[in-house]
């Protein structure tokens, strides 16, 4: 009451069945979570450099670029800034970009937000991550010369979980090639437990090349030979617009296309 006082407007409808924030309230909750961001990232600075460190750099980032595009980038940074304290943060964006708008976080690396308000997002790169589709080695069509989309149509897949960016890039691809998977058993957007998936039921799924190299290359997770359409959106570096950014940020981001390049 004395913050609404302040204020000078209610912030919260109390209710029989409990107490609602109104308009104001959300505002005031909203620049909340951002100043508690913020006052926890201070908090990692300073635990950092009185540990000796050179500074922070907190990411997060979506499961295909944890696989391989953002841990090469932060091995290669580090070793370059031995004294720089790095953490990383693996989900969907629909957990990260509120972290990064709440300052918990630096930078995103993840695909550019399609139907969600970005005027507080700066985009600074995109990354292209060719994908390919995998098969166990016993897979009928692993050996294949040459592998036909209607072939494709007749077997079971993992695909990414309904609703997520990614399941509508595949969704878009199927239907671009007119055919319909038989049975999706799971759905699942790990590629580790995608690849274990993979082998023991003997389905298809789509990764990232560069993780399919990185989880044992076409011995292993066999590539099937077949053309893939240009339908998946590049993966960005995204960060918050008008904030003064961790200096680890830039060469960060550098890392990440030569990351790209040495896919």
């Amino acid at each position: 009451q004395q913050v609404e006082k302040a204020a000078g407007m209610p912030l919260f409808e109390r209710r029989a069945n409990g107490t609602y924030p109104t308009a104001a309230g959300s505002a005031l909750v909203r620049y909340a979570h951002e100043i508690f961001g913020a006052l926890e990232r201070a908090g990692d600075e300073f635990d950092a450099l009185t540990r000796g460190l050179g500074g922070t750099l907190s990411i997060g980032c979506n499961f295909p670029s944890a696989t391989y595009l953002v841990p090469w980038a932060v091995v290669q940074l580090t070793r370059a800034n031995p004294m720089l304290s790095a953490k990383v943060h693996e989900g969907p964006l629909e957990v990260l970009l509120p972290q990064l708008r709440s300052h918990a976080i630096d930078v995103v690396v993840g695909r550019w937000p399609r139907d969600s308000d970005t005027h507080d997002l700066e985009e600074h790169d995109e990354f292209e991550q060719p994908m390919v589709i995998v098969a166990s080695p016993e897979h009928p069509l692993a050996r294949a010369s040459k592998v036909t989309w209607p072939q494709l149509a007749g077997c079971d897949w993992i695909l990414p979980p309904r609703g997520s960016a990614a399941r509508s890039d595949v969704d878009e691809l199927f239907r671009a090639k007119k055919i319909k998977p038989r049975c999706v058993h799971i759905e699942s957007l790990s590629a580790y437990a995608n690849s274990f998936l993979v082998r023991e039921l003997g389905a298809l799924s789509l990764i990232p090349a560069a993780v399919a190299k990185h989880l044992g290359g076409d011995r292993a997770f066999p590539i099937l030979k077949v053309q893939m359409p240009a339908v998946f959106a590049p993966t960005s570096a995204i960060t918050l617009r008008g904030t003064q950014a961790s200096p680890a940020v830039a060469p960060f981001i550098q890392l990440l296309a030569q990351a790209v390049k040495n896919q």
